[in-house]
């Protein structure tokens, strides 16, 4: 419903995140059982091809750099021009400043020599939530409330909507399952 009128729907399919879904729904849960990290994402678009032509991402275990993983769009599309995301991860609730990470990402990036004469020409940013961090509780919870939504025909699918971690190929899967029931 909204102030003005309400919405009627013979079926609703949600991907929001769950936790999202259950407070618009107006469905009391245990806050604390939901937990996921942030991730700060810079796609980031330069102007020529970078040196790594052959991997798809990367991850970082050194302490030294901002980020843990990058990935090579340029890479997976045969791309001409480097095409990159920088992943960097931040607990629930951290205050990001985008603009200071920005700036930190691409001295990481030029550090590790993967950039280095190529200049910017676009970016994008975030993911929050990022991971959800999955529990015998959380599992429990999203099953029983999930139930509890099916029996309004509302459904929440998808790898926020059912609080998971899975492929965006898993999510597919879900989505023909829940056409073919709802036929």
């Amino acid at each position: 419903t909204t102030t003005r009128r309400s919405i009627i729907f013979d079926n609703l399919i949600s991907t929001i995140p769950f936790p999202v879904l259950l407070d618009k729904c107006g469905i009391g849960y245990d806050k604390s059982i939901y937990t996921w990290n942030q991730v700060l994402v810079f796609n980031l678009g330069f102007d020529s091809k970078g040196n790594d032509k052959i991997n798809n991402w990367v991850y970082f275990p050194d302490k030294d750099l901002c980020f843990y993983r990058v990935g090579y769009y340029d890479n997976i599309f045969e791309s001409d021009r480097m095409s990159l995301y920088i992943e960097l991860g931040f607990y629930k609730g951290s205050q990001i400043d985008v603009d200071k990470w920005f700036e930190r990402v691409l001295e990481d990036l030029r550090k590790s020599g993967i950039v280095t004469t190529q200049k910017l020409v676009s970016r994008h940013v975030i993911m929050d939530p990022a991971y959800v961090h999955i529990t015998e509780k959380s599992l429990r919870d999203v099953s029983v409330k999930k139930g509890l939504l099916e029996k309004s025909n509302a459904y929440s699918i998808g790898r926020y909507g059912s609080w998971t971690y899975c492929s965006i190929e898993d999510g597919m899967v879900e989505a023909q399952e829940l056409s073919k029931k709802l036929q």
